[in-house]
C-alpha cells in the first residue's frame, strides 16, 4: 500500500534518484572526486530552476544572478574534464545535480504523502542499472562489506534523512548544509588519496560552492524576514 500512495511523483523521484545513484559511482571512477563533489553542489541551483518551471516558484534576481555565476564556474570544470581527458565523467556527474533537483521538486509537489517507499524503490532502480552496465558481479568479501556499509550507511541513510529533512526544514538552510559534503569530499580525497584538483576545477568548484552559499545566505535572510512579519 506505501507503495501505491507514492504515486506518479514518486515513480519518478525513485527513477531520477535511481539515475543519480548509477551516475554517482559512474563519475566517481571517470573524473575526480573534487570534480563530482564540486558538481553535485549545484543541485539547489537546478532545483530552483526545476521548481520555477514545474511548481511555478518564484525565482529571486539573487537566484538568477548566482544561476549565472555558478554557470560559469561549471564552464570551468567542463573545461578542465576536456582538458584533462575526463570530459565523459564530467558530464556524467551531471546528472547528480539534475537527479537532486527533480527528488527536491517531487517532494514539495507530492505535499504530504511519505516519499520514503520512492526513495527505497530508487535502489531498485539502480540495482538493476548496475547489472546492465556491470560486466562481473563477483566480489570479494572486502568488497562486499565495502558495498553494505556504502549502499546502506552512506547512500541510503544519508537520502533517507535528506528525503525526511527537505519536509521540514527551509530549503535555504538545507541547501545550506548540503555544501559540507562538496567542502569536505576533496579534502578527504587529498588526505587519503593523495588526489590532488587541476586549477581549473578548483576555481571552478570555488565558483559553484561560493555561488550556492550566497544564495543559500540569502534565502535564510528573506525566511527570517517572512517569520518576523
Amino acid at each position: 500500500m506505501a507503495f501505491r500512495a507514492i504515486g506518479r511523483n514518486g515513480a519518478v523521484l525513485a527513477l531520477a534518484l535511481g539515475g543519480g545513484f548509477t551516475c554517482y559511482v559512474l563519475a566517481m571512477l571517470m573524473t575526480t572526486v573534487a570534480s563530482v563533489s564540486f558538481i553535485i553542489s549545484a543541485g539547489p541551483l537546478f532545483a530552483a530552476i526545476l521548481g520555477w518551471i514545474i511548481l511555478r516558484e518564484r525565482v529571486s534576481a539573487v537566484t538568477w544572478i548566482v544561476i549565472g555565476g555558478a554557470s560559469v564556474g561549471m564552464g570551468l570544470m567542463f573545461a578542465d574534464g576536456l582538458d584533462g581527458g575526463r570530459l565523459t565523467g564530467t558530464l556524467i556527474a551531471l546528472g547528480l545535480p539534475v537527479s537532486f533537483a527533480i527528488m527536491v521538486v517531487m517532494i514539495r509537489k507530492a505535499g504530504d504523502v511519505d516519499m520514503l517507499p520512492a526513495t527505497c524503490l530508487a535502489g531498485v532502480v539502480s540495482l538493476v542499472a548496475g547489472l546492465i552496465v556491470s560486466d562481473s558481479l563477483a566480489v570479494t568479501l572486502s568488497d562486499f562489506l565495502l558495498i553494505v556499509l556504502l549502499g546502506v550507511g552512506q547512500l541510503g541513510m544519508g537520502f533517507m534523512l535528506i528525503t525526511l529533512g527537505t519536509r521540514h526544514v527551509p530549503a535555504a538552510e538545507s541547501a545550506l548544509l548540503s555544501l559540507s559534503e562538496s567542502i569536505l569530499a576533496p579534502i578527504w580525497a587529498w588526505l587519503i588519496l593523495v588526489e590532488i584538483p587541476a586549477p581549473l576545477a578548483m576555481a571552478g568548484g570555488t565558483i559553484v560552492l561560493t555561488c550556492v552559499g550566497l544564495q543559500a545566505g540569502a534565502g535564510i535572510v528573506r525566511e527570517r524576514r517572512v517569520r518576523r512579519g
